[in-house]
């Protein structure tokens, strides 16, 4: 249930935000080919920050 929710708050585009996904609206930046990736790879180094 988490992944779904972390997909459709950074990954799936909303027609609410005129296309854009709630990451974009909230300008963090999800790049590249593999989104889930780099989300896993952000909340590592956000949590190492701790």
């Amino acid at each position: 249930m988490e992944g779904l929710k972390v997909h459709y708050n950074f990954v799936r585009k909303h027609q609410a935000l005129g296309g854009k996904t709630p990451a974009d609206a909230s300008m963090i930046k999800v790049e590249g080919k593999n989104k889930w990736k780099t989300i896993i790879q952000n909340a590592s180094l956000s949590k190492a920050s701790q």
